[in-house]
């Protein structure tokens, strides 16, 4: 079963992932401009505004969708999310003083120097 939602300038279509054994509910939302070249404003739209994601999260309507299909792709992206992790309190692992004996022989000495996030979807 997929969700839609309709607006002015765009359509998103939300696709509900198999539920895992935590019992987490994650889903994808695929956004259509309605402009044939639309695209820029909405991706404009998106990266400004904080709260667009959630802006529009209760106004989704259970339909059945029969033949939907999506073109392949692959999407790739990655950052360095260190100070992301600082900001969010993970300091400790980033100090000096911490030790990592669960994981490494040398008990003191390593430390993490910065985190890289990456992800791709196919």
């Amino acid at each position: 079963m997929q969700f839609v939602c309709s607006f002015k300038d765009f359509q998103v279509i939300k696709l509900h992932y198999r539920r895992g054994q935590e019992g987490r509910q994650l889903s994808m939302y695929i956004f259509l401009p309605e402009k044939r070249n639309g695209l820029p404003n909405l991706v404009k739209k998106l990266s400004s505004d904080s709260g667009f994601l959630n802006s529009f999260n209760y106004y989704f309507t259970r339909v059945a969708v029969r033949d939907f299909s999506l073109p392949r792709f692959k999407f790739s992206f990655g950052f360095e999310a260190s100070t992301f992790m600082k900001e969010l309190g993970l300091v400790l692992p980033f100090s000096n003083v911490v030790e990592f004996t669960e994981m490494v022989e040398q008990s003191h000495g390593p430390f993490v120097s910065e985190i890289q996030h990456s992800h791709v979807l196919r």
